[in-house]
């Protein structure tokens, strides 16, 4: 195990409660995560594995996140939030997304894609993948596997909107500055959650959502489109519409609606 992106004094303040690991290549840090040997440090609350490059680095629905080596912020935090009951899982959700704008705030026009995309503009910056595990009345464990594009210029892939914080600034950014951020923004708010702030936690999310005001269009998952407004997320993380031609109340889930961009 190798730890040099850790050496800043910058982390010396997570030290306490979080393992820290870095390998430049690895296949995802989600999978590497799990079998990772943290050694004396296994017992701390938060495992964090940060890597320079995947060789299968996912993104939602099972695409490929495109990412070249050294230029973006590949990470995973691996925590166990068994103070939370399932039923509020996605607030987990909710709160690494809410860090990620608040890491990148010095952007204007940053916002939440539902469920968990952050979007500078029309276009896409950040994107992440969620684990849990369950075990009874409480979350035993959380996998939560983060991409930010940071000083990436071209993107190759067929990804239809990428951007970096580059592209956006034209400079280069430390990766190590970010990444110290967004963890002491998520501590923060996970120890909002573990208080039980709830009601202020998710109405912080919903005032960050992308296309939060007006009517867009949406495509079902049967294909056909349709304009409608935002009108709730639900605890369990579904999206409620209120149909601009109906007015009726439409919830639906991850996979079951997406945005036409």
């Amino acid at each position: 195990m190798v730890n040099a992106f850790f050496t800043s004094e910058l982390f010396d303040k997570f030290r306490p409660q979080m393992a820290m690991a870095y390998v430049p290549e690895v296949a995802s840090t989600m999978s590497a995560i799990r079998t990772n040997e943290f050694g004396e440090d296994s017992e701390k609350e938060f495992h964090l594995l940060v890597s320079d490059f995947q060789t299968d680095g996912r993104g939602q629905q099972g695409n490929h996140w495109e990412s070249q080596s050294g230029q973006n912020l590949l990470f995973t935090l691996r925590f166990f939030p068994t103070f939370l009951l399932p039923y509020r899982a996605f607030m987990l959700a909710e709160i690494a997304a809410i860090a990620l704008v608040q890491t990148i705030d010095f952007c204007e026009n940053v916002s939440i894609k539902w469920p968990n995309d952050i979007y500078v503009g029309e276009k896409k910056i950040a994107g992440m993948l969620i684990e849990h595990k369950f075990m009874g009345q409480e979350v035993a464990e959380t996998i939560v596997g983060i991409g930010l594009n940071v000083n990436q210029t071209r993107f190759l892939s067929n990804a239809p909107n990428p951007v970096s914080l580059r592209n956006i600034c034209d400079r280069s950014f430390d990766r190590q500055l970010l990444l110290a951020k967004f963890l002491g923004k998520f501590l923060s708010l996970y120890s909002a959650l573990r208080e039980h702030d709830f009601d202020s936690i998710h109405h912080l999310y919903k005032s960050l959502l992308f296309r939060r005001n007006g009517n867009h269009y949406y495509r079902k998952a049967s294909g056909k489109v349709f304009a409608a407004s935002l009108y709730d997320i639900l605890p369990d993380g579904r999206i409620s519409l209120r149909e601009a031609e109906t007015g009726r109340i439409l919830s639906f889930g991850f996979k079951e609606i997406s945005f036409v961009m």
